[in-house]
């Protein structure tokens, strides 16, 4: 084979060669897969120290129709993801009924903490925001919509979502 076959050969399947190569370093995969869909939008980290988890981010929401942080968790980093915390509904679950649990309705928040059970955990921050614009949620709500939690639950969904971080508790 001469020189100007080789240069062929390499034209034609160097790119794709050269995509396989990288498709086994994982930070490349989560470049490539973070720029072709919203899986991830910011990077949060997640530290255990005293019996508490710590999650924090950098992220701000960056938008006017801002309506809350929401905490996920998940045993694997391929489970499903479960509400954790938001600003109606504490870790366990329960209903808070306050609208601002732990700070998560305010968008200066950059952290959240939690006595965690022992056991690996994956998390994920959730940005939320409303689905309509203020005078429409007025109209239906009320002035005070952003503390409705029917509201919140009726009218918001997520506008960026976290990377995950994880965390093992002995």
């Amino acid at each position: 084979m001469n020189g100007k076959g080789v240069c062929v050969i390499l034209r034609r399947f160097g790119p794709g060669a050269l995509v396989l190569l990288l498709a086994g370093c994982s930070y490349v995969m989560d470049s490539i897969e973070g720029a072709i869909t919203a899986r991830s939008s910011f990077s949060i980290e997640a530290e255990y120290s005293g019996g508490v988890v710590t999650i924090r981010w950098d992220e701000s929401p960056g938008f006017g129709d801002f309506a809350g942080f929401e905490i996920y968790t998940a045993g694997d980093e391929y489970d499903d993801y479960n509400l954790l915390a938001s600003r109606f509904e504490d870790e366990s679950g329960a209903d808070v009924g306050t609208g601002d649990y732990e700070g998560l309705d305010s968008s200066s928040t950059r952290s959240y903490s939690y006595a965690p059970p022992s056991g690996t955990h994956f998390y994920r921050v959730g940005i939320i925001q409303w689905d309509e614009d203020a005078d429409k949620l007025t109209s239906r709500y009320g002035p005070g919509y952003f503390y409705d939690q029917s509201a919140y639950n009726a009218e918001t969904s997520i506008n960026k979502i976290s990377g995950y971080a994880m965390v093992t508790i002995p």
